[in-house]
C-alpha cells in the first residue's frame, strides 16, 4: 500500500519546509518514526500507541511523546493532506523511484525543487 508512505512523505516534507530543516543522520529516524506515528493516528482506524512506536524506533517513550508534540507544534497541527498535495507527492516519489540518481545530492536537489513548487 502506497497511501501511507505518500502521506508520511507529505508530512515529513511539510515539517522540513516549515522549520527549514534538513534531514541528517542524527534526526532521520526520529523524523520518520514521528511521521509514521502521526499518519497512523490520523489516517487509519486502527493504530498503535506511542509506547509501541517508541519501541520500534528504539527511543524512550518520553522522547517519543516530545517528538510528537514538537512535530505537531512545528506544523501548527496541520496534518490533513489535500488531494493536490497527495497527487504531487505521489508523482514526485514515483519519478524519483523510477530514476537512477547518480548521487544523494541529486535526490536532495529534487526534494528542494519539490518543496518550492
Amino acid at each position: 500500500e502506497y497511501m501511507g508512505a505518500i502521506l508520511i512523505f507529505c508530512l515529513m516534507s511539510r515539517f522540513l519546509h516549515t522549520c527549514n530543516a534538513r534531514i541528517s543522520i542524527i534526526n532521520a529516524h526520529r523524523l520518520l518514526i514521528t511521521a509514521v506515528l502521526l499518519v497512523s493516528k490520523v489516517f487509519f482506524d486502527r493504530f498503535y500507541d506511542n509506547t509501541y512506536w517508541s519501541k520500534i524506533g528504539g527511543i524512550g517513550l518520553s522522547e517519543m511523546n516530545l517528538l510528537e508534540a514538537a512535530f505537531l507544534s512545528i506544523v501548527n497541527w496541520r496534518l490533513q493532506v489535500t488531494a493536490r498535495e497527495y497527487w504531487e507527492a505521489y508523482v514526485f516519489v514515483k519519478n524519483v523511484a523510477q530514476s537512477e540518481p547518480s548521487s544523494v545530492l541529486h535526490l536532495q536537489e529534487c526534494h528542494a525543487r519539490h518543496l518550492h513548487h
